[in-house]
């Protein structure tokens, strides 16, 4: 079974995320506010697996159906309220890190280093970190990442005003402002985890990746180790304790 069938076979009955004016923010972020999931059914039959990253937008609006169909749905799903408070919390960090590896001691060390460095926590790893509080667990599904992209996406299009279906509009917004890194410490990971790392990069999110691997897209620095991956981080322009302004509004009336 291809990639792209997979993800489609995950989508049941996706329902609409809760307490948020976009509720598919990445398929409506690509597809428009009127995407429906059926038209995705006929877009799967184009994608060439050998050429998965000319591809990657739809494979990322599929694991986001593949989450809506989920139960634990509304859990996961950070809020526009919630979204604002985030965001709020800037003014006093240095941006958004998606922690995103097997678990185990490497993945709460760097963790730590994070948090020492003033960074919001954000964990996909196959359990929840212990002994570490204020991180925000996505789970162990590998499309539960599309939580992070969401919050990130919405950020673009509310505080950016970015239109719904400007993928490069929402591309270049996130290279300058957004406030989201990735740091990868997945060891043997799957074809689906790398189209899902590929897409967020494509979208204008960096990623620090161990010195093995070398994305074929995006903004990336390698890294030896928590440490430095944590020192390689606070080089991307978008990240740091800064003051911070954006072109658009603030969040206004969200739903919480």
């Amino acid at each position: 079974m291809s990639l792209s069938e997979d993800l489609l076979n995950g989508i049941c009955q996706p329902a609409p995320f809760p307490r948020t004016q976009f509720p598919f923010p990445v398929a409506q972020s690509f597809f428009e506010r009127d995407f429906h999931w059926d038209i995705l059914e006929d877009k799967v039959e184009e994608i060439d697996e050998s050429r998965v990253v000319e591809h990657l937008p739809l494979i990322l609006a599929l694991a986001e159906g593949v989450e809506a169909s989920q139960l634990d749905r509304e859990e996961l799903f950070i809020s526009d309220n919630e979204l604002q408070r985030h965001l709020a919390a800037l003014s006093d960090s240095s941006g958004w890190a998606l922690v995103w590896g097997d678990g185990g001691g490497e993945v709460i060390q760097l963790l730590k280093l994070l948090q020492k460095e003033r960074y919001q926590t954000f964990v996909v790893s196959p359990q929840a970190p212990s002994g570490i509080s204020g991180i925000t667990y996505f789970g162990s599904r590998p499309t539960s990442v599309i939580y992070f992209l969401q919050a990130l996406i919405r950020f673009s299009h509310i505080y950016g005003r970015i239109p719904l279906g400007d993928k490069e509009g929402v591309t270049h917004f996130l290279e300058e402002h957004g406030p989201g890194v990735i740091f990868w410490l997945k060891t043997k990971p799957s074809t689906l985890e790398v189209a899902l790392l590929l897409g967020m990069m494509s979208l204008g999110t960096p990623a620090v990746v161990p010195s093995s691997f070398i994305p074929p897209i995006g903004h990336f620095r390698r890294a030896g180790s928590p440490q430095d991956m944590v020192k390689q981080s606070l080089q991307f322009p978008n990240i740091g304790v800064r003051p911070r302004k954006y072109p658009g509004r603030p969040l206004h009336g969200g739903v919480d």
